[in-house]
């Protein structure tokens, strides 16, 4: 697969972790974060996913749930989101 050289990836601090190298994409539909990350920040699926995402790959997957009300500090603003929980 082709890399972007030029993709925005920066540091995002959530829980007091520090998570490098993180894609920043402001006009994706959704946040997407891995089950492994989910348990290394502390979090836990708040609710079910209702949706049904499509991969690069052009196949269909189901998040295993919903995290919400997520703070994050991206470059020292703090936002709050809500991510769809994937299995590693």
């Amino acid at each position: 697969a082709e890399v972007d050289p030029y993709a925005p990836q920066d540091e995002v601090l959530c829980n007091s972790i520090s998570i490098h190298d993180v894609l920043i994409d402001g006009g994706a539909a959704v946040n997407v974060m891995t089950k492994f990350v989910m348990n290394m920040l502390g979090l836990k699926i708040n609710h079910p996913s209702t949706l049904m995402l499509r991969s690069l790959n052009k196949g269909k997957t189901k998040p295993e749930g919903f995290v919400s009300n997520v703070a994050i500090s991206v470059m020292g603003v703090v936002c709050v989101v809500d991510f769809q929980v994937m299995k590693n």
